[in-house]
């Protein structure tokens, strides 16, 4: 993504990162938030998905990795992906550097796209739910970026629901990613999910309205 420079950020909408652990209830709390002040998320995990399907990502990612993470529909297993960049000891690190060279620009330039659509329609503000966000480099196109802190223990039980993942799959998931503490020093606020998802949507937007307040943007 490319620096927004002060004229477009003033021209386009006000844009928040979201970001936390696996299982932390991020993209809920951006929904939610969105419903509550008429604004826009951008889910950096859904375009992910998409830029699988996308027939040249496709072809970069079979030329890279090999047949191995076709299903049986000749479409990219997702999961066949992940056994490959995570479960790979001594590669995995620069497995995931090959994957993320090649569908990472695909979601910025996707990111960009949904921005300048979402400033043409007046949209007041954007939430841009992104794990990696930080890692990616996407900070840069936020005005303000928000740690949601939940507990271990919850957002273990949400994940091995959703996606059967034990406590030690999740430990592995997450030492791909920066450390929760690193990501929280790097927000401009921390708030707590250990509520409700409507209160901690509540809680975003008032902390997002003290940050405008209080806080320069990036």
């Amino acid at each position: 993504m490319s620096n927004a420079s002060p004229a477009e950020k003033s021209a386009r909408p006000l844009v928040v990162g979201v970001i936390g652990g696996i299982g932390s209830g991020k993209s809920a709390v951006c929904q939610a938030a969105a419903q509550l002040s008429g604004g826009l998320v951008i889910d950096a995990d859904r375009l992910g998905h998409e830029a699988l399907r996308d027939g040249e990502i496709q072809k970069q990612l079979l030329a890279q990795f090999g047949p191995s993470i076709l299903s049986s529909d000749n479409t990219i297993s997702r999961g066949a992906l992940a056994a490959l960049v995570f479960g790979h000891e001594g590669a995995e690190k620069e497995s995931r550097r090959q994957l993320e060279a090649i569908v990472h620009p695909w979601i910025a330039s996707r990111v960009e796209q949904v921005m300048a659509d979402a400033t043409s329609q007046s949209i007041p503000i954007v939430y841009l739910d992104a794990a990696i966000l930080i890692e990616a480099g996407w900070a840069d196109q936020c005005d303000y970026v928000v740690f949601i802190d939940t507990p271990r223990d919850l957002r273990l039980s949400r994940i091995a629901a959703q996606r059967g993942w034990s406590a030690e799959e999740l430990t592995r998931r997450e030492s791909s990613q920066w450390s929760l503490e690193r990501k929280a020093r790097s927000a401009d606020a921390v708030i707590s999910n250990d509520a409700d998802i409507i209160s901690t949507a509540v809680k975003l937007g008032k902390t997002i309205d003290q940050l405008r307040h209080s806080a320069p943007t990036r």
